[in-house]
């Protein structure tokens, strides 16, 4: 996500922190999509990653493991943020402009508008956190 760009908005990485955090001082409540998935996805991950750590041991290196749970974690966010449970819901105006602008598949669900964001919740396996 942190080099992904939408050609509506610009940088995803950005959009995504201040979705998940709030920008009071713009009028935009948070929506917690990334701690709210892990919140209540966490310990289903841990097992997964366990098994599959301990299938690497010995053999392929941790890589694979964590880019298995990665690539599910990643579409857990994603089915998150497809189910429209985000809170809290959008204003009838919100709705209402995305509607006029043509969005209107996803019209009710907070933050879905173009799906750039949506597709742009990936894995990335780093070796060394120095370096990101």
């Amino acid at each position: 996500m942190e080099d992904a760009t939408s050609a509506d908005y610009g940088p995803i990485a950005p959009i995504a922190a201040i979705h998940e955090f709030g920008a009071p001082e713009a009028g935009i409540e948070a929506r917690p999509f990334m701690r709210n998935t892990v919140e209540n996805k966490k310990a289903e991950w841990t097992k997964q990653f366990s098994t599959y750590l301990k299938g690497a041991i010995g053999s392929v290196g941790v890589e694979p493991a964590f880019t298995a749970v990665g690539q599910v974690m990643a579409e857990d966010m994603q089915a998150y943020l497809e189910s429209g449970e985000i809170t809290p819901a959008l204003a009838k105006s919100t709705v209402a402009e995305k509607k006029r602008l043509g969005y209107t598949e996803h019209a009710e669900k907070p933050l879905i508008r173009t799906g750039d964001l949506m597709a742009n919740i990936k894995p990335m396996f780093v070796e060394d956190i120095t370096k990101v």
